[in-house]
């Protein structure tokens, strides 16, 4: 049971970081663009 959540949840997380990161890089040139 572990083996088989192990590779999910890292699956899980490493889209969830590539969802947000793209947002938190996408952000900042937004906000230097409009100032």
């Amino acid at each position: 049971m572990s083996s088989h959540l192990n590779p999910e949840p890292q699956r899980c997380v490493e889209e969830y970081l590539q969802a947000h990161r793209h947002p938190v890089e996408r952000r900042p040139l937004l906000n230097r663009t409009v100032s």
